[in-house]
């Protein structure tokens, strides 16, 4: 990414760019400087951009072999092609001799390095990946947006808005944007103030909703769904991520088991590491007997609502009540 940032700062591009990975607003962000500063904006007509629901190869090669019009450089940008996932012979050959006066850039969620695609991008210029970024980082990003609008916000406050907000860098940035605007005319970002802007994602609520089943606080489970239903969260959906939430405290106890650190884990099962901080004392809870155990009895109680035995709405407030009465602290 250095890299990335030195031929941008210095003009001195390479013909050919594939910007990859999870962490997709940190790599739009570069996407959009680096093809600005290839050729401007305004200079339309030596622009042409492919998204996925319009792309052929043979069509960017043909406006690949279009010279530019009174300028340099011709730019073409690619998103989300897909074909650094496929082999596609035709593209790599044609990466392989990229004419002087153009510039492709490629935007892509996943590559597959083993393709002849991928291997010719690389040999032909840089490959980029953007992957989700560590707390630190995170932390020093918002701090700064925090710190441009006249804004100061404590430790403990910033890791507090990381679990609530997650670590996708679009949605901390729309987040931020609202604290900064509810705390116009103040100095310091407080935990309130928080709890007053974020949006809660489904899957905390989830999250949130088996912690409390963990507690045996049946009441609180309960009502913690009765808040997704109020956000007309279908039941099914519920089911689902219950099992998949469930599935994450196995995975996380049987990789404590192997004596891996809380940052092994995260890398080994893709968490982040705030996901893994805060999921872990839940897990601890459990043995893997009674979390296989409390899978087994999701996926029946899944099966007897896709057979008609059971209305799913039912469904999920028996477990919750059923599980309620599980492990104690």
């Amino acid at each position: 990414m250095k890299q990335l940032q030195e031929d941008i700062r210095s003009g001195n591009f390479s013909h050919v760019y594939l910007l990859y990975g999870e962490e997709g607003d940190l790599r739009q962000q570069f996407r959009d400087r680096l093809c600005d500063a290839i050729v401007p904006k305004e200079d339309a007509i030596n622009r042409t951009v492919y998204d996925e629901d319009r792309f052929r190869v043979e069509e960017l090669i043909d406006q690949a072999e279009t010279l530019p019009f009174f300028a340099e450089r011709r730019l073409i940008l690619v998103n989300r092609s897909g074909l650094f996932q496929m082999q596609s012979d035709e593209l790599a050959d044609y990466l392989e001799a990229v004419p002087d006066y153009l510039y492709l850039v490629f935007s892509e969620e996943k590559v597959d390095k083993k393709r002849r695609t991928y291997k010719a991008a690389v040999k032909a210029g840089r490959a980029v990946e953007f992957s989700q970024q560590d707390e630190k980082t995170l932390a020093i990003w918002i701090a700064r947006m925090l710190g441009d609008a006249g804004l100061r916000i404590r430790q403990s406050d910033m890791l507090y808005f990381l679990q609530m907000a997650g670590s996708d860098m679009g949605t901390l940035r729309r987040e931020t944007d609202k604290l900064i605007h509810y705390c116009a005319g103040r100095e310091t970002v407080e935990r309130a103030d928080i709890d007053a802007v974020v949006t809660v994602r489904t899957e905390d609520r989830v999250f949130e909703m088996i912690r409390a089943v963990t507690e045996k606080r049946r009441e609180r489970a309960l009502a913690l769904y009765a808040d997704l239903m109020a956000l007309r969260v279908q039941p099914e959906a519920v089911l689902v991520l219950m099992q998949r939430e469930y599935l994450r405290l196995l995975n996380l106890i049987s990789a404590q088991k192997s004596g891996r650190t809380p940052r092994e884990m995260a890398s080994a099962l893709s968490m982040h590491p705030y996901a893994v901080q805060k999921t872990l004392p839940v897990a601890r809870r459990y043995s893997e007997e009674q979390l296989e155990a409390v899978l087994a009895l999701l996926a029946q109680g899944e099966q007897d609502f896709k057979q008609g035995r059971i209305s799913s709405k039912v469904l999920v407030e028996s477990l919750l009540a059923l599980l309620s009465e599980g492990p104690r602290e």
